[in-house]
């Protein structure tokens, strides 16, 4: 074994080094966006209609965890009137 393999290459390091800050800042746009969307749906909930997103489905995404994915998208099965 040689030195050579214990160190690791140069742009490894750099990719690991930054995956904790990558992870750390997608976590806090999923608890902004979570955030964002509670106060939505208390205040605009017709806004929220507006794009497709029923009360149940902005609830439910409201309540998630910030290290849970965002499974959030609009419905179109009730389409908005012209």
């Amino acid at each position: 074994m040689s030195i050579s393999d214990i160190i690791l290459p140069t742009k490894d390091l750099h990719l690991r080094g930054s995956a904790p800050l990558a992870l750390f800042v997608t976590w806090y746009q999923r608890a902004r966006f979570r955030a964002e969307l509670l106060a939505d749906l208390r205040h605009k909930a017709d806004y929220l209609k507006d794009i497709g997103i029923c009360r149940y489905e902005a609830a439910s995404e409201a309540a998630r965890f910030f290290w849970e994915p965002v499974l959030l998208r609009p419905s179109f099965s009730n389409p908005p009137l012209p």
